[in-house]
């Protein structure tokens, strides 16, 4: 496993957004960059979140697990106990067990199914997201630098990916801007389709006692914060202008 980076595609004022047309331009903008179209595989994961049972003395999310799994490692889930800092892995006989446990009832999940592309030293995998109530949440990449599992040495590897995109989906929305250092990356302004860019998905892997080598449990922490993301996206009402 490489290390990673989970990012999702943002616009300014979601009305009247063609989401189909977004994930065309991002597939067009993935195909100009070598794929190997041979390589191309269905991909999914799921993140849940479950609400303890007993809340007494727990206030806001204090008692939520998050269950995380995905297509990849399809015999692991990852457990995460948010207020104790913890990520657990274990098999699918762990589901079993929480079930039949009661102690926890479900509350919310996010589906991410796409497809995961191989280009050369990365794998690309696009994919939209969707709630239990088959709400559309947002469209996700995460991009895998294959070579190295270290998180801070391929950080700029991911970096350099995610600027190509970013051009290539402003070449084909027509606002190709170069910059001065060349590893922006998704930070550089809404200059794809319908006035949007990707956002990286920030990580706080030395909280929960993580270290610089990507994992299941890293991946685990960035769909919780993709899931919490879309979410207030989805929550925040945009403003009418005036």
């Amino acid at each position: 496993m490489g290390a990673k980076r989970v990012c999702y595609y943002q616009v300014s004022d979601p009305n009247g957004v063609q989401w189909s047309v977004v994930m065309g331009s991002i597939t067009r903008a993935l195909d100009a960059m070598n794929v190997d179209q041979q390589q191309a595989t269905k991909w999914s994961t799921k993140a849940a979140i479950l609400r303890h049972t007993n809340t007494d003395g727990f206030h806001g999310h204090g008692k939520d697990m998050y269950i995380f799994h995905s297509s990849s490692e399809p015999q692991k889930r990852y457990f995460l106990l948010r207020h104790e800092h913890v990520i657990l892995e274990a098999d699918t006989t762990m589901m079993a067990v929480l079930e039949k446990s009661e102690l926890y009832k479900h509350k919310l999940s996010c589906t991410v199914e796409g497809t995961a592309l191989l280009l050369g030293d990365y794998s690309a995998r696009v994919a939209q997201a969707t709630l239990l109530n088959g709400k559309f949440a947002g469209i996700v990449l995460e991009v895998e630098y294959l070579p190295v599992d270290d998180v801070l040495a391929a950080e700029p590897m991911l970096t350099a990916f995610c600027h190509t995109l970013h051009l290539g989906l402003a070449g084909l929305n027509g606002a190709a801007k170069e910059t001065t250092d060349g590893l922006k990356g998704p930070d550089e302004g809404p200059t794809g389709p319908f006035g949007g860019t990707f956002v990286p998905i920030k990580h706080v892997y030395d909280t929960f006692g993580l270290s610089n080598q990507h994992t299941g449990k890293h991946s685990t922490l960035q769909y919780l914060y993709l899931v919490s993301a879309l979410l207030q996206v989805l929550m925040t009402k945009p403003k009418t202008p005036r």
